[in-house]
């Protein structure tokens, strides 16, 4: 059972390479998921409940994981930016913030009422959600600037959890590796999204009141902005400045090869 999930998480990496489009990648990975858990019914296995569980929940993290990846690589403001500063083309930021409002009224979070954007019963309720996960994150380092620190952490852990379910009971440490790995990849996603989603930006802002399409797009531009994501990329070792502009790095220069070969 355990080389039917590696099998499992390696045939869902296998189809986010392949399959660009979100939906049917979703739809794809999902039937892996499922028929990984269906084969425990046909081919019975000496695998421990326990063990079996660990594997599930990895492999379902890994799919979402990697569906959150799969939509930040196409919508990704901040990689759209480091694009334009590489290849030094103009683009207006604006304009692709413009665009999501519209976003927000198809998916009924955000209503117009007297020329003004206003939160929906359901919007309200998402930008509550954000503001509490919002809470949780704020004070970590941000993922783009500490990721290798990050993972240095995230394997220290699994080696400290290795040696105390050890001491405690027998370890399926192959079981536990893919539960590791699902669980980092479904987190890492899942806190970039609330780090850097214009979408939930948008609705934290409007819960201070009503906005006109001027006025949202004015205010988000000075809170979470250009400028605030060229800061990032600085900070992050993507981006540095000389006296000829703007100019990426060996580092952002890899990530956007990375990029090109995955959307």
């Amino acid at each position: 059972m355990e080389w039917y999930g590696v099998a499992a998480f390696a045939l869902v990496a296998l189809t986010f390479y392949r399959i660009h489009r979100v939906v049917a990648f979703a739809a794809v990975s999902g039937a892996i998921v499922f028929a990984f858990i269906a084969l425990r019914r046909v081919a019975p296995s000496p695998v421990r409940l326990a063990d079996w569980l660990e594997i599930v929940i990895g492999l379902v993290g890994w799919t979402l994981g990697l569906i959150i990846v799969r939509v930040m690589l196409v919508r990704s403001v901040s990689l759209h930016l480091l694009e334009r500063i590489d290849q030094r083309t103009g683009g207006s930021f604006i304009d692709e913030l413009g665009v999501r409002i519209g976003e927000l009224r198809r998916v009924r979070l955000v209503r117009v009422d007297d020329a003004k954007n206003a939160l929906t019963p359901l919007g309200r309720s998402v930008a509550a959600l954000l503001d509490a996960c919002d809470r949780l994150v704020r004070h970590g380092p941000k993922l783009q600037t500490h990721i290798v620190r990050i993972v240095l952490m995230w394997g220290a852990a699994f080696v400290i959890a290795v040696i105390a379910i050890s001491l405690i009971t027998t370890c399926d440490i192959p079981a536990l590796a893919m539960l590791w790995c699902g669980a980092f990849l479904a987190w890492f996603g899942i806190r970039s999204h609330i780090e850097s989603s214009i979408l939930l930006r948008m609705l934290s802002l409007l819960r201070h009141g009503a906005l006109g399409d001027d006025e949202l797009l004015d205010r988000y531009a000075t809170r979470y902005g250009e400028d605030v994501r060229t800061a990032e990329l600085r900070a992050g070792g993507f981006v540095t400045v000389d006296s000829d502009g703007m100019h990426v790095t060996p580092k952002a220069r890899t990530i956007l090869l990375l990029v090109s070969k995955l959307r």
